[in-house]
């Protein structure tokens, strides 16, 4: 039986998930992928505001349910109805962590990303990494457009953002 997380969020926030690293010692797992929609990741807390099979927390990216420095990795792939670039998920990472946003260039969430200035990204306590291909691991099934159509992969980016504060 598929493991559910409870919505009761202050439990929710203690769950710890572990995997196995090269020594076999446990690492903490604590990777969100935010607007998951049909394409949740494994072992990571995938999150949507439908609740699509594989989503472990129905929210609003705007309204997340998670303490500030929850994560040390955010995903937001093709985002859509939503810029990930905002305070609210900056508030989430770690310091150090990363925020990876990939999507086509032709996605309007992903031009105003590209365009975000370094004043505005100061603001958020972000820093440019660096824009680059998408990496490959990153695609779990057919990725869509809202319409249902397939996403052409190859032209997809990512853009990634550390957490300096």
């Amino acid at each position: 039986m598929e493991k559910k997380l409870s919505f009761s969020f202050s439990q929710f926030i203690t769950t710890t998930y572990c995997v196995p690293d090269e020594e076999e010692k446990l690492v903490l797992m604590n990777i969100l992928n935010l607007g998951c929609g049909t394409n949740p990741l494994k072992d990571v807390v995938n999150v949507d505001i439908q609740p699509f099979p594989g989503v472990d927390v129905v929210a609003n990216a705007y309204l997340l349910p998670f303490l500030p420095g929850s994560f040390k990795q955010v995903f937001g792939h093709n985002p859509y109805d939503y810029n990930p670039l905002c305070q609210e998920v900056a508030n989430l990472l770690s310091k150090g962590g990363l925020l990876t946003v990939t999507g086509q260039p032709r996605n309007q969430f992903i031009t105003d990303i590209l365009e975000t200035s370094s004043e505005e990204l100061t603001e958020l306590g972000l820093e440019l990494v660096k824009p680059t291909a998408m990496d490959s691991s990153l695609i779990v099934g057919q990725p869509k457009t809202t319409k249902g159509k397939p996403l052409n992969t190859k032209v997809m980016i990512s853009v990634i953002y550390r957490k300096m504060t």
